[in-house]
């Protein structure tokens, strides 16, 4: 029982600092979206000049930036929640809810969009996909981000769950 929790608490320590990690480097990617803005709106009010590529970099970013970060909002809370229901719980009843309502719905959701990530970034890489642009970017880097960002979120979610169910169960973090 004590190695078993010891490996838990291993695995929690690990997944933690994953998605911590990943968090905060990914984060940077916000950058080039607002480098990707002003050099667009230089070029096009400035110079009247504006550029071909930087609507398409400020979506991908953007979406890039959405799904890899989802773990780290996991693990730090900061997710939008609903709590009108549960905050009348107690403590004990909201660390059940989230045992057996969140932790389920989080990786039937996130389950299913690595499943549906992978085929979908795979089918972009065998085809060489490109972007119906005149910059025309290839496509497979920001569809890859999808499987990459769900499986860190089930990652996450599985911690979460183990650090849930050592407190229900008694144990301090």
């Amino acid at each position: 029982m004590i190695k078993s929790l010891h490996i838990s608490r291993s695995l929690i320590t690990v997944i933690d600092g994953v998605s911590e990690w990943t968090g905060k480097i990914v984060s940077f990617i916000l950058l080039i979206t607002v480098a990707a803005t002003v050099i667009e709106v230089v070029a096009r009010y400035i110079f009247n000049s504006p550029t071909v590529w930087s609507y398409e970099v400020e979506m991908f970013t953007c979406g890039a930036l959405y799904v890899l970060v989802g773990a780290y909002c996991l693990r730090h809370r900061s997710h939008v929640n609903v709590d009108i229901v549960s905050q009348r719980f107690s403590p004990k009843t909201q660390k059940i809810l989230n045992l057996v309502v969140v932790f389920p719905l989080i990786l039937i959701l996130a389950g299913a969009l690595t499943y549906m990530g992978v085929e979908y970034a795979w089918t972009s890489i065998q085809m060489g996909e490109r972007s119906y642009t005149s910059w025309s970017p290839i496509l497979w880097p920001v569809k890859i981000t999808l499987p990459i960002g769900s499986a860190l979120l089930i990652f996450q979610a599985i911690a979460d769950f183990l650090r849930e169910f050592h407190d229900l169960g008694g144990d301090s973090r």
